[in-house]
């Protein structure tokens, strides 16, 4: 089969893994697509490819080997976005006839990042947004973060390493080869001793290298490398770009020791103050610069996503000749610093601070109700007198006319009778 370097797909190893065909090849492995014969369920076979035939190399190269499936079975135990290793061994090329370190781990349906990152390259539109990037990486994030708190630097992390796994409640982001990894803490891993080098040469990701990588000077290597990496790829997924472009190798490692941050603004995406200021401290050059681990990198990535922006003055009218600004959900909490007082009010005790955004009065106590007079008896009504009223000086007129044409009358009969 074209591509099989050890020849070994269609066979059974052990007795129980069934080689099918290859699933991929890379410069130090060839992973086979497989079926466990006795659990019937998929799985995934990666044998050590190696070119060397020093015995000290072999040996080196096969114990790292191995030493990768320990970190990734115990890591796994604890979290289960890292990929499960299920057993090791050795078995034999059938078209070599050389012996074949193996280990089967279990098999994950989806592509690689590295697959998903090239299909936006070539897209040549946007990076995914914001929240959308933190979903996806969110997984793999806390693996990793794990994998330090049990004393565990991956140092190699790149898109090929984080692996987008299909399932049936959607898309999940794993993390796979820790060949490269480095033990802080043996104890956590059994007794588990890391090699600063596989077989005598350090594997970089030239995209993905810090400069701690490349130079000692800068400081040892820790999970602070791994924050470094990540936040380089977050970057990627935003942008739909690289983080670093270069012609060759040595202008590669010029923008790694010297250059500025990659940070999300300086590559082109609009973020927030905060989201900007994390990715600055995460691709700081100087390790002390950076957050210590993984779990302190993403806790402030979560952080300065949820925080609101600042909030915008709103203007609310006091009378008709000013404005007074205040912030928009800011409540006061004592009226008395709110407004002046008269002196009357400024000789009350202080009130109590209260909710709300308009001042209210100290409640008042009510007075004890008085007794209620006993009414007096009411008498009859009068009828109205408004027409009457308006008569009177009338009649009044007439009565005086007619008085007066008596006495006239009168006067002229008594000067006749005296006539007579």
């Amino acid at each position: 089969m074209a591509g099989d370097f050890f020849g070994l797909s269609g066979h059974v190893i052990d007795g129980q893994f069934h080689a099918i065909e290859v699933a991929g090849d890379g410069g130090f492995s060839v992973v086979y697509r497989g079926q466990h014969l006795t659990l019937r369920e998929p799985i995934a076979i990666k044998c050590l490819k190696y070119k060397h035939k020093d015995p000290a190399i072999l040996a080196s190269f096969t114990q790292r080997f191995f030493d990768e499936s320990r970190i990734m079975y115990r890591l796994s135990q604890g979290n289960l976005n890292i990929v499960r290793a299920i057993t090791t061994g050795v078995t034999v090329s059938p078209t070599k006839g050389a012996s074949v370190p193996y280990m089967v781990l279990e098999w994950l349906e989806g592509e690689s990042l590295s697959q998903r990152l090239k299909r936006l390259r070539a897209a040549k539109g946007p990076g995914l947004p914001l929240r959308e990037v933190i979903e996806m990486f969110e997984p793999a994030a806390l693996a990793i973060a794990y994998a330090h708190s049990q004393g565990v630097v991956h140092r190699d992390i790149k898109p090929g390493n984080l692996f987008m796994q299909t399932t049936q409640a959607g898309t999940n982001m794993k993390v796979l080869d820790f060949g490269m990894a480095k033990v802080l803490t043996p104890e956590a891993m059994g007794g588990l001793e890391s090699a600063a080098t596989l077989g005598g040469v350090m594997v970089l990701s030239p995209q993905y290298v810090t400069p701690e990588q490349l130079e000692k000077s800068y400081g040892p290597v820790g999970a602070w490398t791994d924050v470094y990496a990540f936040a380089l790829i977050v970057v990627e997924a935003l942008t739909a770009r690289r983080a670093r472009v270069a012609e060759t190798f040595p202008d590669l490692m010029l923008q790694i020791t010297q250059g500025d941050a990659p940070t999300p603004r300086r590559s082109g995406v609009v973020v927030s103050d905060a989201i900007e200021s994390v990715f600055e401290r995460a691709l700081a050059r100087d390790p002390k610069d950076r957050y210590p681990d993984l779990g302190a990198f993403w806790g402030a990535v979560k952080t300065a996503t949820t925080t609101p922006a600042p909030e915008k003055p709103v203007a609310i009218p006091q009378d008709l000749g000013s404005t007074a600004v205040m912030p928009q959900s800011r409540a006061p909490t004592n009226f008395n610093q709110t407004m002046p007082l008269s002196p009357r009010q400024s000789s009350v005790a202080p009130r109590p601070p209260f909710a709300g955004t308009m001042p209210l009065p100290a409640p008042q106590r009510a007075a004890p109700p008085e007794p209620e007079p006993t009414p007096a008896p009411r008498s009859p009504p009068r009828p109205p007198q408004k027409h009457q009223d308006e008569r009177r000086p009338v009649l009044v007129f007439f009565l005086v006319v007619f008085v007066a044409l008596s006495l006239g009358a009168s006067g002229l009969l008594f000067v006749q009778m005296l006539r007579s």
